[in-house]
């Protein structure tokens, strides 16, 4: 099964930020195993650039239909939280 790029973004988002691989699958509602594929995917395209580039990039592709100033907002909040 081939996932759309928000997704992608969601999967790489959510591990980034301590979710478990059965969590993601979970809240996506996709089988642990596809996340797992899309994670080894991610991790073997990492190991040939930067995983910093790499992550921007499964972001960028989403596109705009991806919240990232929601997620970049919740960061924010995140941040003032910890001073």
């Amino acid at each position: 099964m081939k996932l759309d790029s928000i997704k992608k973004a969601d999967i790489a988002i959510m591990r980034a930020t301590g979710y478990s691989t059965t969590e993601i699958a979970e809240k996506l509602n996709i089988s642990p195993q596809l996340v797992s594929y899309y994670l080894n995917q991610f991790k073997k395209r990492a190991e040939k650039a930067s995983p910093h580039w790499i992550f921007l990039e499964i972001i960028l592709q989403a596109g705009p239909a991806y919240p990232i100033f929601s997620m970049l907002n919740k960061i924010g909040k995140i941040k003032g939280e910890k001073k």
